[in-house]
């Protein structure tokens, strides 16, 4: 036993201690941001029949709207209306006969929009029944409508539809029926973003590659900018200022 030990001390020599580098100490007051992210509680998982392609929170504008905040998510062929509070599901809309796309509040929280792969934009009531309160077709060959969105600036009475038809239409919700187009794109409209201070005022994007800025009382855009040489435009925001604007693709 004492020859083991003699010769391993000779072959892999004396071990030295490894010193540890204290690590920082923290900091005795906790920053802002750091505190907001404890507060937060822990994520709900929620496993769908579908892909998920759109989600909006209710706006706060009416004061019935203000205390709910619920979710609206629109996923395969429905819109599923998700209680702020107990996170389930309180309401569904399943009157579409395909894909549904781009379910969005009204300013005042009270009626739903959405578009669907048929090329028909339906509208329902957020409180009361499941009935479709307005049909509206934007593509008559059928085309989808991958994006609808109302008119801001207060206005309750108008909304936008952007289809792979390349066109932008504009509609009257009373009516039902279509007051003006716009056919600034030469391939799939795939976005619309509308100013919260002017009604007339709105950003399109589409799979040419541009960004159009439009007047409603206009029939060719305003200002056209190209996003990227190699990328489609999916996604547009016009920022509360109205002087800038976000472009994804």
């Amino acid at each position: 036993v004492k020859r083991r030990t003699i010769m391993a001390s000779s072959t892999f020599g004396d071990y030295e201690k490894v010193r540890v580098n204290p690590l920082p100490s923290r900091p005795s007051q906790t920053r802002p941001e750091a505190r907001w992210w404890r507060e937060l509680e822990q994520p709900h998982l929620s496993h769908e029949l579908g892909p998920v392609t759109s989600c909006e929170y209710q706006p706060g504008g009416a004061a019935s709207a203000m205390a709910k905040r619920d979710l609206l998510v629109t996923c395969s062929t429905r819109l599923l209306l998700v209680d702020f509070y107990t996170q389930r599901v309180k309401k569904q809309f399943t009157r579409f006969s395909s894909t549904a796309y781009s379910g969005t509040f009204r300013g005042d929280g009270r009626v739903v929009a959405a578009g669907s792969d048929t090329g028909v934009v339906q509208l329902f009531s957020a409180d009361q029944s499941r009935d479709v309160l307005r049909q509206m077709h934007h593509s008559r060959n059928g085309k989808p409508v991958q994006c609808v969105r109302f008119a801001g600036g207060g206005d309750n009475t108008h909304l936008y539809s952007a289809g792979d038809d390349a066109i932008v239409r504009h509609w009257d919700i009373t009516l039902g029926e279509e007051t003006s187009s716009y056919a600034g794109h030469t391939d799939y409209c795939r976005a619309v973003s509308c100013s919260r201070s002017d009604p007339n005022v709105f950003l399109t994007g589409g799979y040419d590659h541009r960004c159009l800025l439009w007047d409603a009382r206009q029939r060719e855009p305003v200002r056209s900018w190209v996003h990227a040489q190699d990328a489609p435009v999916e996604d547009v925001l016009l920022l509360p200022s109205g002087a800038m604007a976000v472009a994804c693709g």
